[in-house]
Protein backbone atom coordinates (compact mmCIF):
# COMPACT_ATOMS: atom_id res chain seq x y z
CA UNK A 1 0.00 0.00 0.00
CA UNK A 2 1.24 3.04 -1.13
CA UNK A 3 1.24 6.13 1.31
CA UNK A 4 0.74 9.94 1.05
CA UNK A 5 2.53 12.91 3.43
CA UNK A 6 0.98 15.69 5.08
CA UNK A 7 4.21 17.64 4.73
CA UNK A 8 3.84 21.33 7.01
CA UNK A 9 7.61 23.75 6.65
CA UNK A 10 7.85 26.06 8.85
CA UNK A 11 7.92 29.54 7.71
CA UNK A 12 11.58 30.44 7.21
CA UNK A 13 12.39 26.77 5.52
CA UNK A 14 9.38 27.79 3.00
CA UNK A 15 11.29 31.12 2.39
CA UNK A 16 14.56 29.50 2.50
CA UNK A 17 13.86 27.25 -0.54
CA UNK A 18 11.96 29.68 -2.11
CA UNK A 19 15.14 31.52 -2.40
CA UNK A 20 18.14 28.73 -2.46
CA UNK A 21 19.75 29.22 -6.59
CA UNK A 22 21.94 26.22 -7.38
CA UNK A 23 25.41 27.75 -9.04
CA UNK A 24 27.51 25.34 -10.65
CA UNK A 25 31.30 26.14 -9.28
CA UNK A 26 34.19 26.07 -11.88
CA UNK A 27 35.90 22.98 -11.92
CA UNK A 28 39.30 22.55 -10.13
CA UNK A 29 41.75 20.57 -12.41
CA UNK A 30 44.82 18.76 -10.98
CA UNK A 31 47.42 18.70 -13.68
CA UNK A 32 51.03 18.18 -13.94
CA UNK A 33 51.12 22.16 -14.20
CA UNK A 34 49.05 22.22 -10.88
CA UNK A 35 49.74 18.99 -8.56
CA UNK A 36 47.69 20.81 -5.69
CA UNK A 37 44.39 23.00 -5.14
CA UNK A 38 42.39 23.83 -2.38
CA UNK A 39 38.50 23.25 -2.36
CA UNK A 40 36.03 25.78 0.11
CA UNK A 41 34.04 23.37 2.04
CA UNK A 42 30.76 24.87 3.38
CA UNK A 43 28.43 25.00 6.55
CA UNK A 44 25.94 26.86 8.34
CA UNK A 45 24.14 27.22 11.71
CA UNK A 46 21.51 29.17 11.93
CA UNK A 47 19.69 30.29 15.48
CA UNK A 48 16.59 28.14 15.97
CA UNK A 49 13.99 30.56 16.60
CA UNK A 50 11.45 28.86 19.63
CA UNK A 51 7.81 28.25 18.67
CA UNK A 52 9.17 26.86 14.86
CA UNK A 53 7.14 23.84 14.30
CA UNK A 54 7.01 21.35 11.32
CA UNK A 55 5.74 17.92 10.71
CA UNK A 56 5.45 15.43 8.26
CA UNK A 57 2.15 13.14 8.48
CA UNK A 58 1.80 9.91 6.74
CA UNK A 59 -1.37 9.41 5.41
CA UNK A 60 -2.91 5.69 3.14
CA UNK A 61 -2.16 6.56 -0.41
CA UNK A 62 -5.45 4.00 -1.25
CA UNK A 63 -7.64 1.78 0.40
CA UNK A 64 -9.14 -1.09 -1.15
CA UNK A 65 -12.81 -2.78 0.02
CA UNK A 66 -12.04 -5.37 -2.89
CA UNK A 67 -14.44 -7.00 -4.62
CA UNK A 68 -17.96 -6.19 -2.88
CA UNK A 69 -20.34 -9.71 -2.41
CA UNK A 70 -24.13 -9.60 -1.62
CA UNK A 71 -24.24 -11.51 1.75
CA UNK A 72 -25.64 -14.61 1.73
CA UNK A 73 -27.58 -14.59 4.72
CA UNK A 74 -30.17 -11.71 5.43
CA UNK A 75 -29.81 -12.56 8.96
CA UNK A 76 -26.48 -12.25 9.69
CA UNK A 77 -23.95 -9.43 9.60
CA UNK A 78 -21.87 -8.98 6.80
CA UNK A 79 -18.93 -6.19 6.46
CA UNK A 80 -16.04 -5.63 3.87
CA UNK A 81 -13.07 -4.36 6.11
CA UNK A 82 -9.95 -2.39 5.62
CA UNK A 83 -7.61 -1.66 8.08
CA UNK A 84 -5.33 2.12 7.59
CA UNK A 85 -2.60 3.63 9.42
CA UNK A 86 -1.51 7.09 10.24
CA UNK A 87 1.62 7.67 11.18
CA UNK A 88 3.76 10.65 12.36
CA UNK A 89 6.55 10.37 10.66
CA UNK A 90 8.88 13.85 11.53
CA UNK A 91 7.66 16.12 14.19
CA UNK A 92 10.11 18.83 15.41
CA UNK A 93 9.76 22.27 17.67
CA UNK A 94 6.33 20.90 19.30
CA UNK A 95 5.86 21.03 23.07
CA UNK A 96 4.32 17.56 23.97
CA UNK A 97 3.35 19.43 26.70
CA UNK A 98 1.11 22.13 25.63
CA UNK A 99 0.73 21.50 21.77
CA UNK A 100 0.02 18.64 19.59
CA UNK A 101 -0.66 18.21 15.85
CA UNK A 102 -4.14 17.29 15.23
CA UNK A 103 -5.80 15.23 12.70
CA UNK A 104 -9.30 15.39 11.23
CA UNK A 105 -11.03 13.08 7.91
CA UNK A 106 -13.79 14.01 6.49
CA UNK A 107 -15.70 12.29 2.41
CA UNK A 108 -14.93 14.75 0.15
CA UNK A 109 -18.77 15.68 -1.15
CA UNK A 110 -19.53 15.67 2.40
CA UNK A 111 -21.92 18.49 3.15
CA UNK A 112 -23.06 19.59 6.52
CA UNK A 113 -26.11 18.55 7.93
CA UNK A 114 -27.37 17.30 4.65
CA UNK A 115 -25.13 14.47 3.73
CA UNK A 116 -22.07 14.05 6.08
CA UNK A 117 -21.78 10.16 5.48
CA UNK A 118 -18.23 8.52 3.61
CA UNK A 119 -19.43 7.05 0.12
CA UNK A 120 -18.08 5.35 -2.43
CA UNK A 121 -19.80 5.94 -6.00
CA UNK A 122 -20.16 3.54 -9.02
CA UNK A 123 -17.61 5.30 -11.84
CA UNK A 124 -19.76 4.98 -14.47
CA UNK A 125 -23.02 5.81 -12.67
CA UNK A 126 -22.33 8.27 -10.19
CA UNK A 127 -26.07 7.77 -8.43
CA UNK A 128 -25.23 4.43 -7.05
CA UNK A 129 -23.53 4.68 -3.84
CA UNK A 130 -22.70 2.72 -0.71
CA UNK A 131 -21.70 4.14 2.63
CA UNK A 132 -19.22 3.47 4.55
CA UNK A 133 -17.77 4.00 8.21
CA UNK A 134 -14.71 5.33 9.46
CA UNK A 135 -13.40 4.13 13.34
CA UNK A 136 -10.79 5.38 15.07
CA UNK A 137 -9.75 1.45 16.53
CA UNK A 138 -9.13 -1.47 14.63
CA UNK A 139 -10.96 -3.88 16.79
CA UNK A 140 -14.89 -3.22 16.44
CA UNK A 141 -17.25 -4.09 18.83
CA UNK A 142 -20.97 -3.77 18.71
CA UNK A 143 -20.79 -1.35 20.89
CA UNK A 144 -18.08 0.73 18.65
CA UNK A 145 -19.12 4.14 17.61
CA UNK A 146 -17.42 5.32 14.15
CA UNK A 147 -16.18 8.53 14.32
CA UNK A 148 -19.30 9.90 11.91
CA UNK A 149 -20.89 9.49 15.53
CA UNK A 150 -19.46 12.85 16.72
CA UNK A 151 -19.87 16.04 14.92
CA UNK A 152 -18.12 17.25 11.88
CA UNK A 153 -17.34 20.64 11.81
CA UNK A 154 -16.11 21.52 7.79
CA UNK A 155 -13.95 22.01 6.27
CA UNK A 156 -11.66 19.91 8.73
CA UNK A 157 -14.35 17.16 9.28
CA UNK A 158 -14.40 14.73 12.02
CA UNK A 159 -11.68 14.21 15.00
CA UNK A 160 -10.01 11.24 13.90
CA UNK A 161 -6.77 11.15 16.29
CA UNK A 162 -3.73 13.18 17.48
CA UNK A 163 -0.04 12.96 17.73
CA UNK A 164 3.16 14.71 20.50
CA UNK A 165 5.75 12.02 19.22
CA UNK A 166 7.94 11.65 16.03
CA UNK A 167 7.01 8.15 15.19
CA UNK A 168 3.65 7.59 16.81
CA UNK A 169 0.98 5.71 14.29
CA UNK A 170 -2.41 5.66 14.86
CA UNK A 171 -4.38 2.75 13.42
CA UNK A 172 -8.24 2.55 12.63
CA UNK A 173 -10.39 0.61 10.14
CA UNK A 174 -13.22 1.30 7.59
CA UNK A 175 -16.07 -0.88 7.50
CA UNK A 176 -18.75 -1.23 4.50
CA UNK A 177 -21.78 -2.89 5.75
CA UNK A 178 -22.66 -5.52 2.52
CA UNK A 179 -26.21 -5.49 3.36
CA UNK A 180 -26.51 -2.35 1.56
CA UNK A 181 -26.24 -4.72 -1.69
CA UNK A 182 -29.42 -5.99 -0.62
CA UNK A 183 -31.81 -3.54 -2.27
CA UNK A 184 -30.73 -4.59 -5.43
CA UNK A 185 -32.32 -7.85 -6.85
CA UNK A 186 -30.55 -7.36 -10.36
CA UNK A 187 -26.47 -7.36 -9.48
CA UNK A 188 -25.64 -6.17 -12.93
CA UNK A 189 -27.34 -2.91 -12.18
CA UNK A 190 -24.65 -1.52 -9.82
CA UNK A 191 -21.46 -3.71 -11.36
CA UNK A 192 -18.32 -1.66 -11.99
CA UNK A 193 -15.73 -0.01 -10.42
CA UNK A 194 -16.58 2.41 -6.77
CA UNK A 195 -14.61 4.46 -5.49
CA UNK A 196 -14.61 7.99 -3.08
CA UNK A 197 -12.02 10.13 -1.41
CA UNK A 198 -11.74 11.09 2.40
CA UNK A 199 -9.94 14.13 3.26
CA UNK A 200 -7.69 14.34 6.15
CA UNK A 201 -6.82 17.89 7.46
CA UNK A 202 -4.15 18.31 9.84
CA UNK A 203 -3.52 21.27 12.32
CA UNK A 204 -1.27 22.14 15.35
CA UNK A 205 -3.31 22.96 18.60
CA UNK A 206 -2.60 24.19 21.81
CA UNK A 207 -4.11 22.37 24.55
Amino acid sequence: MKAKKIVTLTLAAALALCSTVSVTAADVRLTQNNPSDKVKVKARVELEIPGDISYVLTIPDELDFGVLKKPTNPNTDSFADVDYTVTATTITGLDPATQEIVVYVRDEGAVMGKDERFLIANEQAPDITFAYDVYDVTDIQATTAPISAGTMALPIGYLLTSFTKQGEKFRGKLRLDLHQLDQYNDVTAILGDYSGHMVFYSTINNK
